[in-house]
């Protein structure tokens, strides 16, 4: 086998070991439910993409409406393809840069296949939302478009085909996203240099020679850049792509500071947070995985030239790319630090994108460098290298975990509310009471928000079929606020697109959503455990009538966003699922206690006891998990169930629930006398209610 051949299968033998997992990762995250939301508000193709027009991405803008419409033929499925694809292209990306430079390096080294590696098993992106898929696909196109280049000017024979195919894919990239000029102006350093081992030309020759067959390319991105730049700006973005500064002091400042903090954040604050997650988040799948990635890449080490073997031309060389990576740092951080400020982990790093490229070229060569000077030895330089993949892998690993569990707590945020409520009345607003002990990265690509919740009860497309419910996150100072000034509405201007929506302050739900389980309108109390606000003032201003609990059987076409509904949690799970829940903890969903009581609250507010206590009956056979499973849940779960039994006249079951409630599920005296008064106050079960009253005095 080739030694390409050899170093490809390696480079995706390690993309396997980093980024594997996404192949089976499903999920929506962050800004996703905001352009997600859009495509479903939207009628037509044009109304979607008109903001995208309106900050000049209208190609980006395509590409998300084709992911997006996935959803009407994958349903659940939708959001595990996509993850697929994203694998793909990260893949590809690697072996593109690895081919660039062994293309166009003159020497046989180990240099182009070590800046693949870097490339590949690099977390500086790590940012997984189905919006960042375009944008992989663009650096695809550009990179794919400097190997055509290479390719074409050091064959013998000028190859107009892989010419016109590199202007092409240039072209795709500019159009996608204006910030590949900055790289686009780094081509001529490559052409130069392939121009420069031509024997029989002069300086000035290579130079014209240069210019000429980097003219296309220039044109075309001053074109785009001209367009961009001049085209008017519309909408709540309008500013977002532009500079606004005061003076030539401003521009100085931001953009050295913005330089300062991104070069800070690629190389120490990415490796610091993401080493400190996988220490947290890290499974035996994860340090399996990179100490696998370890061993390999030891092997492929060993073929590492002899410091005396090395040509002082070869030096040169490492030093050339040495000092090209840094350019490429440069060029990829100038756009953001000009315009939208510093790179910034989880969400932020996004916009290392490209920057993240000179990395994968900076590290190596100089690590490459220093051996070669004799600065480090080979056995140091063999070290650091390893050090460096075993880190990455670990790092990777643990950040699609992590995606995969907030991707899980959202799911299950979503289908208990789904199950719990049929519908909502017009306008009603959540008001969401969430673990105040929640991480930074759980804050960050979470997705439980009015987006989702509009999707999720909308009966079709369009502005017409789509609600304008509001989910607020713990904002209860604004609308105790509001209250006290009898206000019926809180305005509210939310995420990117700057929707104006607002509280309806008399359709309001408390929203409580802590270790695993939905509670409404604190109908669990969590007075004992720690909370980032005490919601009870709130929860007493909230109006259970906004749920609409007796829905005709209306259509809503799109819960498929939020995957398959969990599977009863003695069903025998599909073969894909078995194979998530062993490569992405938890990932495998039930219907358990928490989804027979979240519907038995649903049918106690209908008062149909008779379908609770045949829910109950099904959670009996067999009951072994079931039981140990509600140990760790609140005292709450069995209380629709209790209460069901003793107005069914049930009452050797309901005592006997009672008791086991009592002595092992957290069961209290509080709360059973608050069943005995629910019981009275429904009328017509003042029998029950006295067989109650006798049971707790026998167990309390």
């Amino acid at each position: 086998m080739k030694q390409t051949n050899k170093t490809i299968l390696y480079l995706i033998f390690l993309s396997l070991v980093c980024w594997g997992r996404l192949l089976f990762l499903e999920g929506l995250w962050s800004e996703d439910w905001v352009w997600l939301s859009l495509y479903y508000k939207t009628d037509t193709i044009n109304q979607f993409l008109y903001q995208f027009l309106s900050f000049g991405h209208t190609l980006e803008g395509l590409i998300d409406y084709f992911f997006f419409s996935m959803f009407e033929y994958l349903k659940e499925d939708t959001t595990w393809v996509w993850n697929i694809i994203k694998f793909f292209f990260i893949t590809l990306n690697g072996i593109l840069l690895y081919l660039i430079f062994k293309n166009l390096l003159r020497y046989k080294t180990i240099l182009p296949e070590i800046i693949g590696v870097i490339y590949m098993v690099s977390p500086v992106v790590h940012v997984l939302w189905v919006l960042q898929i375009a944008r992989t696909i663009f650096m695809s196109f550009f990179l794919l478009s400097v190997l055509f280049t290479v390719i074409t000017l050091n064959k013998k024979r000028f190859y107009w085909s892989y010419y016109l195919g590199s202007i092409i894919s240039m072209t795709l990239a500019m159009l996608g996203s204006e910030t590949f000029f900055f790289f686009e102006i780094l081509r001529p350093v490559i052409i130069y240099y392939i121009f420069s081992t031509t024997n029989g030309l002069n300086y000035y020759n290579k130079l014209k020679s240069t210019l000429l067959h980097w003219s296309p390319y220039i044109l075309i991105c001053i074109i785009i850049m001209l367009y961009t730049l001049t085209a008017p700006v519309f909408g709540s973005n309008a500013n977002t792509y532009r500079p606004q500064y005061l003076s030539i002091l401003d521009i100085f400042n931001q953009v050295f500071f913005a330089y300062v903090n991104s070069i800070y954040v690629i190389f120490i604050a990415v490796y610091k947070q993401l080493i400190g997650l996988s220490l947290v988040q890290g499974d035996t799948l994860t340090y399996l995985f990179s100490f696998f990635a370890m061993f390999i890449t030891i092997i492929r080490l060993l073929n590492i030239k002899e410091k005396g073997e090395v040509q002082e031309e070869e030096l040169r060389e490492v030093k050339v790319v040495m000092i090209f990576g840094l350019l490429l740092i440069i060029a990829g951080i100038f756009p953001y630090a000009a315009i939208r400020g510093t790179i910034r982990t989880f969400n932020g790093s996004r916009h290392a994108l490209q920057a993240s490229v000179g990395v994968a070229v900076l590290v190596p060569s100089t690590l490459l460098y220093l051996y070669y000077k004799n600065i480090i030895t080979k056995n140091l330089f063999k070290v650091f290298f390893i050090i460096i993949v075993l880190l990455d892998v670990c790092a990777c690993n643990a950040i699609t975990v992590e995606y995969a569990l907030m991707w899980q707590k959202q799911q299950s945020f979503w289908w208990q509310f789904v199950w719990r409520v049929p519908d909502l009345k017009k306008d009603a607003s959540i008001i969401l009471d969430v673990d105040c002990k929640a991480s930074v990265i759980n804050q960050e690509v979470g997705g439980v928000s009015h987006n989702t919740l509009n999707i999720l009860y909308a009966n079709s497309r369009g502005e017409r079929g789509f609600g304008t419910h509001y989910v607020g996150y713990n904002q209860y100072q604004d609308i105790k606020d509001y209250i006290e000034k009898d206000a019926s509405r809180i305005p509210i201007y939310t995420d990117t697109l700057l929707e104006s929506l607002s509280y309806n302050t008399n359709n309001m739900i408390v929203a409580s959503f802590r270790d695993g389980v939905l509670s409404l309108n604190g109908d669990i109390d969590y007075t004992e455990t720690i909370k980032c606000v005490n919601n009870n003032p709130i929860v007493k201003k909230s109006n259970s009538n906004c749920i609409v609990i007796n829905q005709n059987k209306k259509s809503f076409p799109f819960r498929s966003i939020i995957g398959h509904e969990p599977v009863i949690i003695h069903t025998y799970s599909p073969l894909m699922n078995r194979i998530r829940g062993k490569l992405l903890p938890s990932n495998d969903l039930k219907k358990d206690w928490i989804y027979y009581y979240q519907n038995a609250k649903l049918l106690s507010a209908r008062k149909d006891f008779s379908s609770i206590v045949k829910l109950y009956d099904e959670t009996k056979s067999p009951n072994q998990y079931m039981n140990e499973d509600l140990t760790k849940l609140p005292a709450e779960i069995l209380v629709p169930f209790i209460q069901a039994l003793y107005i069914k006249k049930d009452y050797t079951r309901g005592s006997s629930l009672l008791w086991q409630w009592a002595m092992y599920y957290n069961g209290s005296l509080k709360k059973a006398l608050e069943i005995r008064d629910n019981i009275l106050m429904i009328g017509e079960n003042i029998d029950a209610a006295k067989i109650l009253d006798k049971d707790i005095k026998e167990v309390w």
